[in-house]
């Protein structure tokens, strides 16, 4: 076969492509509702980040000087404001029930008391969990006053030890409290989920858009290109055709989702060009040749928007990002690098949030390299299969 012959396929084909999504309304939605008002949507519905001044009550049993110290460093921090101060729990839940304030902390009657005997003295946090972030602002808060508290109270008890207890009694803690805020300075919420978000729109909308339209082509009963002698050769210049015209596409959605969209919500983007190029375009040819293979399985062009909405939460999960990968089962762990965006969100992170350079990250591109090389293999067999029939 000439070469001739095969690149005019591949043209044919990035060219029908082309016509076939274009004229496609609901291939259109997937594509710009997908990639661009949902990239939106989600910046601007984590853009506060941080939760700041979440309003608390305080049933303050105790009322001594120690319960109004604790209260006073509570409101000084900048996760929460001490709405009110009550003594009646009863009314404190009411304020909770009815949604004005998001957290209860009680301090019982015997904490000053404890405190003098030397026994841990006991206080109480109820918080709403209907908004993570409220109940992670309030546990922070809590934990950091108690902590301030309990530093002052050992610095005076320590005047009256022995001088060789003193260093062991001031080193430590009533609770080991161990936090790392690693590549995330500001604990923000967005820095941390949004990164892996915007490679799983693309992954989720490109994979979503190529099954559409192989569900479409075979409820149709249409093969794209038959010829008289379908071989491996012209079915491979097929597939590049349409891989092409999908790595293209989302190579500009890309610089929206990945350049554009960092800068104007003050995402992480400590990536150079041409760190990010080296992992995203294996990642994108991977993720059209993936989409190849797996639309394979729709006969119309409707179920895949019902089947692979729901991989989101799934593919966050094996990530590792969103889940420890070392808890992961090596199973789980082996069937995430099918999927592209296993690789391409850990290679992201660590580029965008970590500054990491293209040494750091070679067994991700790697993978993905792997990955385009396995489904191309795949989706040519099927096609000349296909074609056969």
């Amino acid at each position: 076969m000439h070469l001739a012959r095969p690149l005019r396929i591949a043209a044919l084909s990035l060219r029908e492509e082309l016509r076939s999504v274009a004229t496609s309304p609901s291939s259109l939605l997937v594509i710009i509702g997908g990639v661009i008002l949902y990239g939106l949507l989600y910046n601007l519905l984590y853009r506060p980040n941080i939760v700041r001044d979440s309003p608390v009550v305080v049933v303050d049993n105790a009322a001594n000087h120690l319960s109004r110290d604790y209260i006073r460093k509570l409101n000084s921090t900048q996760q929460v404001e001490v709405r009110n101060v009550v003594s009646d729990f009863l009314a404190a839940r009411h304020e909770l029930i009815s949604g004005s304030v998001e957290a209860i902390i009680y301090l019982p009657q015997d904490m000053a008391q404890r405190i003098g005997r030397g026994e841990q003295a006991i206080f109480v946090t109820l918080a709403s969990t209907a908004q993570l972030l409220n109940y992670e602002a309030v546990a922070k808060a809590t934990l950091q006053s108690m902590l301030a508290l309990d530093r002052e109270i050992e610095a005076d008890l320590a005047w009256e030890l022995p001088p060789e207890l003193v260093a062991d009694f001031t080193n430590r803690g009533p609770i080991n409290a161990i936090g790392n805020a690693l590549y995330n300075p500001t604990e923000g919420y967005a820095d941390y989920l949004l990164p892996p978000v915007l490679i799983l729109i693309l992954f989720q909308t490109m994979v979503m858009v190529i099954s559409m339209q192989q569900g479409a082509r075979r409820g149709r009963g249409q093969t794209l290109l038959r010829g008289p002698h379908p071989n491996y050769c012209s079915c491979a210049f097929e597939i590049l055709g349409r891989v092409s015209f999908y790595a293209a596409t989302y190579s500009l959605l890309s610089l929206f989702l990945l350049a554009l969209l960092p800068r104007i919500f003050d995402l992480p983007h400590t990536s150079h060009i041409t760190t990010t190029t080296s992992y995203l375009f294996p990642f994108l040819i991977a993720t059209a040749l993936f989409g190849e293979c797996f639309g394979r399985f729709f006969a119309d062009s409707d179920s895949p928007l019902l089947f692979i909405t729901f991989f989101s939460v799934g593919l966050l999960f094996l990530s590792g990002i969103s889940f420890p990968s070392e808890q992961i089962p090596g199973v789980w762990r082996n069937i995430a690098e099918i999927f592209p965006s296993t690789a391409a969100i850990r290679a992201h992170i660590a580029t965008s949030s970590m500054g990491a350079e293209v040494e750091h990250i070679s067994s991700e591109i790697d993978t993905l390299w792997y990955n385009a090389a396995g489904y191309f293999i795949v989706a040519t067999a099927t096609c000349k299969w296909r074609q056969q029939r």
